[in-house]
C-alpha cells in the first residue's frame, strides 16, 4: 500500500495495487486452509456404528459343569 502511494506514475501505482490484491487473496486462502486444518485435527472419530447399534452378533459362551 505504501509503495502504491509513493509511486511516481499511474502505471507503477496500478502495478503495486495489483500486487496488493493478489497478495491479499493469497493470504485469505492461506488463512482458510489453516483454519480448516485446525478443525480437522479437533474432529472426533465416531465409533463403529454397527457395533454400537448391536447389529454385529456377539459370541456367547455357556459353561456347564
Amino acid at each position: 500500500m505504501i509503495h502504491a502511494e509513493r509511486a511516481q506514475s499511474a502505471t507503477e501505482r496500478a502495478l503495486w495495487r495489483l500486487m496488493l490484491d493478489r497478495m491479499s487473496a493469497a493470504a485469505a486462502v492461506l488463512a482458510l486452509v489453516a483454519l480448516s486444518l485446525s478443525s480437522i485435527g479437533d474432529a472426533k472419530i465416531p465409533p463403529n456404528q454397527a457395533v454400537s447399534d448391536g447389529l454385529v452378533a456377539r459370541s456367547v459362551y455357556i459353561c456347564s459343569k
